[in-house]
This record gives C-alpha cells, structure tokens and sequence, in this order.
C-alpha cells in the first residue's frame, strides 16, 4: 500500500486510476486473487466510529437506512450517543453491533470496526454525515450493476462541508472527496500517515469517481466549547507535543493570549464568533439541504425571520 500512496503522489489521481484499471484486468484475467464472494455475502455495512456526536448521530443513520444492511458503531462517547444509536437502529428495524472502547488511534478504531463489518461493501460514515435522500437510489444502483462485475471497487465522491451552524461554508474549501464505498477484502488496513487515518486501497481496486455532491459533511457543526479544545488540539498535533502535554493545560495557557480571557467558555464564543466571519452563507449549490438538515434548521429558525426552502 506504501507503493499506492507513492504513485498517487508521484503521478497523481487520473493516473493511479488508470493504472488500477490496467493492473487489476491482468490480475482479474490471471485469477491470481479471489473475487469479493469468496469472502462475504451481498450487502453493505456502515462502519462508523462515534465520540460524542448525540446532536446528529440520529439524523446520520437515518439517512443512510435505506442503503446499508447493518450498523457497525465503534463508540467513546461520555454523552448520550450510543443510546441514541441503538434507539433509532431499533426504530430503522436495522441490525447494530455497538462495540464500546476508550478514546484512541482512530486508524486502530477504524480498524477494530471494520473487522466488526459483515458484508461485502463498507460504507464509512461518521455520525456527522448526512447522504442526501435522492441519491440513496442512486447509490444502490451503483452498487447492484457493480456486484454483477464480481470484483473490487472504491466509489469516490465530494461531502459538501457544512460549518458552525450549518448555515455556513468555506467557499475556498469546502468539499472532501474520499472512497466513502468500497468492497471488502481481508488486506484492507488503516494506517496514520501524516497525522491521520488513511485507507489506501491495493492496486488491485478500480477506482470509481462521482463528481457530484451527494452528501454533507457537518464539519464544525459541534458546540463552541468542543471546537475551542479541537482547535488546539491540531495546534498541538502540528506542533509536535500531542502526548506529551495534557490538552486542558495547554488550552489554559493560550486562551489569555489569543482570546484575553481565562474563561473556557468566552473563548469559545470568541473563536466561533471569528470563525464564522471567514464563512460564507450556504445557498444550497452545489446541493441543495437534504431533509435532515431541513428539519433540523427549521425547529432552530421558527422565531426568526430566516426561512430556507426546500427547492434551493
């Protein structure tokens, strides 16, 4: 996998794609590796790893119940999100494994869930996605002309990120485009490169691309207290001493300065109050609030004057 990730930074996405394609009809010809069904049965499973996302954990799920066949959760929540989790997969009539575990290596979580996984396509979902509901059809059709073929695929596509209250965006970064469905084969492993989890597929997979949006990704939709103590915590991941110094000292030790207050929580309304002064307003384009998000934006604008409809 080291050689995949050197060649993608060596000749770029396009042609790791068509290299894919090339290598993987000489393996397939050659039948040097089992197709998927040797390994599992038809279906799709959702692998998400959770810490304390009770505010969306629902709304993420239910979107994607048509599509996927069991929930896998790998939780570390201290809120109330596992019991929500359950709760609703019991609503959805879904099957839920919900495997509980200390914070950690989120590779190594990634991992401990995806070994959880029992069908032959992996959806990976975290509980602050929400797919789009006309393109949950979309994806199964995908996904049924794609198992006719019998062999291994990473279907790639945009999240639209969703900022600080949903109703906001950063205009100059604002999609996520990863392989969010892929099939399954027992070599499959994630690793931190960089500071982060990444699942670099063997070569032997085809690369599939979809350009357009089909999903958001609430990506600082969190409380100002939580992205207050993220912040620093890149700060401290960039820096070289995540580990060696506790996250709630170093926060202390920097509020004064940056934001000219010992106060946790007037720092945070500070920083959400500078952040959101970098966004812009989400119109809708380019796509439009799923229903979800709908919801949700509705019950939280009823007394104001702010209406966002449902065509934009």
């Amino acid at each position: 996998m080291d050689v995949v990730f050197k060649l993608r930074k060596l000749i770029g996405r396009r042609g790791v794609s068509v290299l894919r394609k090339t290598y993987a009809g000489i393996i397939r010809a050659l039948r040097i590796i089992d197709p998927p069904s040797r390994y599992r049965p038809p279906g799709i499973s959702a692998l998400i790893v959770s810490y304390n996302e009770e505010d969306w954990i629902e709304e993420s799920m239910e979107s994607i119940s048509d599509l996927v066949d069991e929930y896998v959760i790998v939780d570390s929540s201290t809120d109330s999100t596992p019991e929500k989790a359950k709760k609703k997969a019991e609503e959805l009539n879904k099957p839920i494994k919900l495997v509980r575990t200390p914070p950690g290596n989120l590779a190594e979580l990634r991992n401990l869930g995806l070994r959880k996984t029992s069908y032959r396509w992996i959806l990976v979902w975290d509980p602050d996605f929400i797919l789009h509901e006309r393109y949950v059809g979309f994806l199964k059709d995908i996904v049924k002309e794609l198992a006719l073929k019998d062999w291994y695929y990473g279907i790639y596509w945009p999240h639209v990120c969703l900022d600080i209250d949903v109703k906001h965006y950063d205009p100059y970064n604002y999609l996520q485009r990863e392989h969010w469905l892929f099939t399954y084969h027992p070599s499959l492993k994630y690793r931190i490169i960089n500071h982060l989890e990444r699942l670099v597929l063997p070569l032997f997979y085809i690369r599939i691309d979809l350009e357009q949006p089909i999903s958001f990704h609430l990506r600082t939709v969190k409380k100002p207290i939580r992205l207050l103590y993220r912040h620093y915590w890149y700060k401290t991941l960039w820096s070289g001493i995540a580990g060696r110094i506790d996250l709630d000292e170093y926060v202390r030790l920097n509020i004064q300065k940056d934001f000219g207050t010992t106060s946790i929580e007037e720092a945070a309304r500070k920083y959400v109050e500078r952040k959101i002064q970098k966004l812009a307003e989400y119109r809708g384009i380019p796509l439009p609030y799923s229903k979800y998000l709908l919801q949700k934006l509705e019950n939280k604008d009823k007394n104001t004057d702010m209406k966002i409809s449902r065509d934009n």
